[in-house]
């Protein structure tokens, strides 16, 4: 379970890389060059705020979760990884809530 955990996030995370490369920084025309996995998004200047809203419509519509304001702190949208384990905790939690098993 945990190697599928693992390979989840990094699918996550190779998800959202591309669309904050894709969808937000080349439209903009913005050099892409030393954006990584682990780069602060919002503090390096990656992403502006309007942008960081855009990244979570995406992620609510994408993997059908909607995580709340709560959810949504500095930590947790720090950078890619970060991210891509909220989403991936938030998808496993809402599996779990499915198959009855949430607090086994």
């Amino acid at each position: 379970m945990q190697n599928k955990e693992k390979q989840n996030i990094q699918q996550i995370a190779d998800n959202l890389y591309r669309f904050i490369k894709e969808e937000i920084l080349i439209p903009k025309s913005q050099n892409i060059q030393g954006l990584t996995y682990n780069t602060s998004l919002v503090r390096d200047g990656w992403l502006d705020s309007i942008e960081l809203l855009e990244l979570i419509t995406s992620i609510e519509s994408d993997y059908n979760v909607f995580l709340g304001d709560e959810v949504y702190t500095i930590d947790n949208m720090k950078n890619i990884n970060s991210i891509a384990s909220m989403v991936a905790s938030a998808i496993n939690a809402k599996t779990d809530t499915r198959n009855g098993s949430a607090g086994k």
